[in-house]
């Protein structure tokens, strides 16, 4: 019965794609017309080709209920710091001192974060809170497969909600503490008010938020934005389950998690993430933590889960003179030896069709971790409750996970995880939305962009100053020098004033 419910979900989300009308947001920028993206076929899954036994909801369902009691999942998206252009030392002194209004890295991520080409390979919309809109007739996007996989995965564990709400929060995405904090304000005070319209519905959420990077951080700062603001809500704002993935545990935030605010909280990070504990310069001048460490002035509270993320590659036995019932119990077992391939910080969030750093021999290659969070939290109801920090060490060819206490030794035990065709099912999912033409040529023409353009506005208000820095001054030359005409993302831009200069 449950394979039949997935397959009518299935078959109400993966029309095959290929045709014009399922591109991905149009351009909004001001220049150049954009490409339209071509999705790809989904493959053949068994699943796929049974009949759709009822018509699918068009638009946004509606809940209706004069119960206050929870009857609804409200998951909230938050992503992370843009992708910097490479920086120059004055930008990053700029950083430091959290004064960077009116510098090419500010003004070029002004243009980044507004262009909807930019949103391909995550859980990304518009700025501010958009609800994601996972209509069948609503174009192809990251954010709907995100909320697709998730839906699947809910379906199988049966812990589907009647009615499941996706929503992004975009914002600006600098390194600066103060701009965090400010965007957390606006979180807070539209958030709010969105709770206010649905209980005006007879709509009671739980508010489930998943912040990425610093998007964690933009969520840590709710409580101090509720303490500073002038909006008075009927009922506290409560975030039922926060859920941080890799974001840099800093001093200025980490004790917010203990307000009352966050009912629970669990952090996914993996220590082969070097990225997440490298920014000193908006962290007050520290480097981050991959995970809530006590201080004299903060203990870390009970309500936190906090979880190191691995993934098994392969398995190693050691001995021959064994055998389990079933693949994944091969994980506990002592006489094998697990290689890994942990994921680094990108392979934490973004897919992998458009994103630098990811790897190919990723073990989930397209999909990142947080696309199997509703699974993740499943397998977590099994750590006892004690245990506080533990380790996740997922391996696909397994179908398993292996759980063990990284604060106390003997608790060790492995679970099925993702079994049988909903694993295949979640790849294929993810690999029918991969845009055909978009690579890290169009990636670097969509930063070369948003550069030629923060780089007129500077010019216009004579504070341009040339970057010392060799790859952000050589990125520039391949902008002047025509390096990216054959790129439509680029097409249309015209010499700056320098250029045309000579300089």
């Amino acid at each position: 019965m449950k394979s039949i419910q997935i397959a009518i979900l299935l078959t109400a989300i993966m029309p095959v794609y290929g045709l014009k009308n399922n591109t991905i947001l149009p351009d909004q920028s001001d220049e150049n017309p954009q490409e339209e993206l071509v999705i790809s076929p989904p493959k053949e899954n068994p699943l796929i080709s049974l009949p759709t036994i009822a018509e699918p909801t068009q638009g946004y369902p509606e809940l209706k209920s004069d119960s206050s009691e929870k009857n609804a999942l409200m998951t909230i998206f938050i992503h992370g710091t843009l992708h910097p252009p490479q920086m120059s030392l004055s930008n990053i002194i700029a950083i430091i001192k959290d004064q960077i209004d009116n510098t090419l890295y500010e003004r070029a991520a002004f243009y980044l974060r507004r262009d909807p080409r930019y949103f391909q390979g995550q859980a990304m919309q518009e700025l501010g809170l958009k609800r994601i809109n996972t209509s069948l007739l609503a174009p192809a996007s990251t954010a709907r497969t995100v909320a697709q996989l998730y839906d699947v995965q809910l379906l199988h564990l049966e812990k589907k909600h009647r009615q499941h709400l996706y929503y992004t929060f975009g914002w600006h995405g600098l390194l600066s503490d103060s701009r965090r904090y400010e965007e957390s304000e606006n979180l807070y005070k539209t958030l709010v008010l969105e709770l206010n319209l649905l209980k005006a519905q007879g709509i009671y959420p739980v508010v489930q938020i998943i912040a990425y990077s610093h998007g964690g951080n933009v969520a840590l700062y709710l409580p101090r934005a509720r303490d500073n603001n002038v909006l008075k809500e009927q009922e506290p704002l409560i975030v039922d389950q926060l859920i941080t993935i890799a974001t840099p545990i800093q001093t200025l935030t980490d004790h917010l998690v203990s307000d009352p605010l966050f009912k629970e909280v669990i952090h996914l990070y993996s220590t082969e993430d070097l990225v997440q504990v490298a920014d000193f310069a908006s962290s007050g001048g520290r480097f981050p933590q991959h995970h809530f460490m006590p201080r004299k002035t903060f203990t870390v509270p009970s309500k936190i889960k906090q979880v190191r993320v691995r993934l098994t590659k392969k398995i190693q036995k050691l001995s021959r003179n064994f055998s389990t019932t079933e693949p994944y119990l091969v994980l506990e077992h002592d006489k094998v030896k697990l290689i890994h391939k942990d994921p680094k910080h990108t392979e934490m969030w973004s897919f992998g069709w458009a994103a630098y750093w990811y790897r190919e021999s990723f073990p989930l290659n397209p999909l990142p971790v947080m696309s199997l969070v509703p699974t993740i939290l499943h397998s977590l109801e099994h750590a006892p409750v004690e245990y506080g920090h533990i380790s996740f060490d997922y391996a696909p060819g397994q179908d398993g996970v292996l759980i063990r206490s990284l604060e106390k030794k003997g608790f060790k035990k492995a679970y099925p995880f993702l079994t049988g065709q909903i694993q295949d099912t979640l790849w294929d999912i993810a690999n029918s939305y991969r845009p055909t033409n978009f690579s890290i040529k169009t990636q670097e023409a969509l930063v070369a962009h948003a550069l030629e353009k923060a780089r007129r506005d500077l010019i216009a208000t004579k504070k341009y100053r040339a970057p010392h820095n060799k790859a952000l001054a050589q990125y520039m030359k391949q902008i002047d020098s025509g390096y990216f005409n054959d790129v439509k993302e680029f097409k249309g831009v015209q010499p700056t004033l320098l250029a045309q200069k000579g300089n």
